[in-house]
């Protein structure tokens, strides 16, 4: 029983970063190393390595995390 929920916590941690980093490509594009931490985690599919890019992600400014969410001020979408 612990494999199948060892499974689904990674299957879980890939599918919230596989979302954010769509979301970070668009906005901050390719080259961007928040994008290529996150990409590299989920080629490797290391639980370590995709909870460090989450916990980069949550570590951004707020003003930075709203860019990549599509957020700006005030709760409008950006433009």
């Amino acid at each position: 029983m612990s494999t199948a929920s060892s499974f689904l916590e990674q299957q879980a941690l890939a599918l919230e970063l596989d979302i954010l980093r769509q979301l970070v490509v668009l906005s901050m594009g390719p080259e961007d190393p928040l994008y290529l931490l996150m990409n590299d985690a989920l080629r490797s599919l290391s639980m370590h390595k995709m909870k460090k890019a989450l916990s980069t992600f949550d570590h951004l400014s707020d003003t930075e995390r709203n860019r990549v969410l599509g957020l700006c001020e005030g709760g409008a979408a950006a433009e």
